[in-house]
């Protein structure tokens, strides 16, 4: 097939990109040259850099998802799925510049739809939503499942929520996506986590947990399979799906911390700017991702691993971010 993917340059696209590539996919990447909120004057070339270098075949265009026009023209007459991960996701960001968020999640969202419904091919779209949705945890414990109410917490829960309802009222075909968060990282993220903006960007979001509130992950791994598996299968046409790992990535933000620390070579017990109050995340039913998407495989240490592997391959990295 051919795959439009928006926002290649990102933590979980970076890894889209090349999974789409080893399955067999002709991709076209669209992405922005300009600084985006978490991404550096800079980056995001040096990300294609080291990408092109790595001697992939795909297509590139430079342009801004909330351009109308250059979206449409990315979409363009020839592809046959769209896989949407362009997005504003720390929720102290998209607090911070509410109107931003809202163009970028759900406006270029918008765009998207439009330039699918115009192209003679009616491409899929399979679209990344977040956990975020579902909200804080259940007052009866009960795994979170698709068909939960979905209460609007912050910003960037409300531009999802709004986005996905455009897109079952669209018309098109469609795979909605709700990710949980993958922090295995790859060498040009682990790279930018470095950052002294993105360390505080970081700091303030731990600010919104406590050690002890639930979090639940999913690696990467996970997430493209579920994205390879709804491509062209009829099954998951007009589903939502929750993508979280195995029960073992049911964990605690101060326990992953601490895992997380230790995988990229670090110590447990770090100073964290913990908060007092609950967060807006629990665990999740993944029983319908796993029967349709065949998805819910990677463990927390083999996910844990992965981010041991990246810090490995900083070095190839970091001639192309110019150090």
């Amino acid at each position: 097939m051919k795959v439009l993917l928006t926002g290649p340059c990102g933590r979980v696209g970076f890894s889209t990109l090349q999974r789409l590539l080893a399955a067999g996919h002709s991709v076209r990447c669209f992405d922005t040259r300009n600084d985006f909120p978490t991404h550096p004057p800079g980056y995001n070339e040096a990300v294609e850099s080291m990408l092109r270098a790595r001697g992939l075949d795909y297509e590139w265009t430079w342009g801004d998802i909330r351009n109308a026009d250059e979206v449409a023209a990315a979409v363009g007459d020839d592809v046959d799925a769209v896989i949407h991960h362009a997005a504003m996701t720390l929720p102290t960001h998209c607090e911070e510049e509410w109107e931003y968020c809202w163009d970028v999640n759900y406006f270029a969202t918008r765009h998207v739809l439009d330039a699918i419904k115009a192209s003679p091919r009616a491409p899929k779209l399979v679209y990344s939503s977040s956990i975020a949705v579902y909200g804080f945890p259940p007052a009866d414990g009960h795994l979170f499942t698709e068909t939960d109410p979905l209460p609007s917490t912050c910003t960037y829960a409300a531009t999802k929520i709004a986005s996905e309802l455009e897109i079952r009222r669209s018309g098109v075909r469609y795979t909605i996506m709700r990710m949980a968060s993958c922090p295995d990282g790859n060498a040009p993220s682990l790279v930018l986590s470095g950052s002294p903006w993105l360390a505080e960007r970081l700091d303030k979001e731990d600010h919104l947990k406590m050690p002890s509130s639930p979090a639940h992950f999913v690696s990467c791994i996970d997430v493209n399979t579920a994205y390879l598996n709804a491509l062209d299968n009829p099954a998951s046409d007009g589903g939502i799906f929750t993508i979280a790992g195995p029960a073992d990535c049911h964990t605690t933000f101060g326990a992953i911390k601490d895992e997380m620390a230790v995988a990229t070579g670090g110590e447990p017990g770090g100073e964290y700017n913990w908060g007092e109050n609950p967060y807006p995340q629990f665990y999740y039913d993944t029983s319908a991702a796993a029967r349709v998407l065949h998805c819910v495989n990677t463990s927390k240490a083999e996910l844990l691993d992965n981010m041991t592997a990246a810090v490995g391959e900083v070095g190839e990295f970091l001639p192309h971010w110019g150090a």
